[in-house]
């Protein structure tokens, strides 16, 4: 019982914490920002990218654990939350912190079912990449050419 009361703790002030954070973005209502505060809450605490793993990490009202998937799920399909704009908003935030630094960005790939390539642009951060812009095309390996990512240069260059 106390490990599941400490885990809350945590969960609760990373909540808070993220909700702060992300109220600067532009919301048009104020329920779709503490959805997504849970949702990194659950995501980064519980390491999983699966829905049903962040469970555990939410504080709700909510009886059921399917009440609280529905939610999260509704959240990333609903059509109202401009989710680019809000990405693009939040990876601004992040990147004004860089004013006086040099950022490195890294240009990669990765295969889904031998069929698609992901080809990525990713701000190199401690070790970690954070996508700034990405493209999925059918294609039949990693190996792309400059004409398949060109867009993805010219899109940075403009935003």
């Amino acid at each position: 019982m106390l490990n599941k009361m400490a885990s809350e703790g945590t969960a609760s002030r990373l909540y808070e914490t993220l909700y702060c954070w992300l109220r600067a973005l532009p919301w048009r209502d104020v329920r779709h920002l503490a959805s997504l505060a849970w949702m990194i809450t659950g995501l980064l605490s519980s390491r999983h990218v699966t829905l049903t793993k962040w469970i555990p990490y939410v504080i709700s009202r909510a009886e059921w654990a399917q009440s609280t998937q529905r939610r999260f799920e509704r959240w990333l399909y609903n059509r109202r939350i401009p989710v680019l704009h809000l990405y693009g908003a939040l990876l601004k935030q992040v990147l004004s912190d860089f004013q006086d630094s040099r950022l490195y960005l890294a240009l990669d790939t990765t295969m889904l079912w031998d069929s698609f390539c992901v080809v990525y642009v990713s701000l190199v951060y401690r070790g970690r990449m954070i996508p700034l812009v990405w493209k999925v095309m059918k294609h039949q390996s990693a190996s792309v050419g400059f004409r398949d990512y060109r867009s993805l240069l010219i899109f940075l260059q403009r935003h």
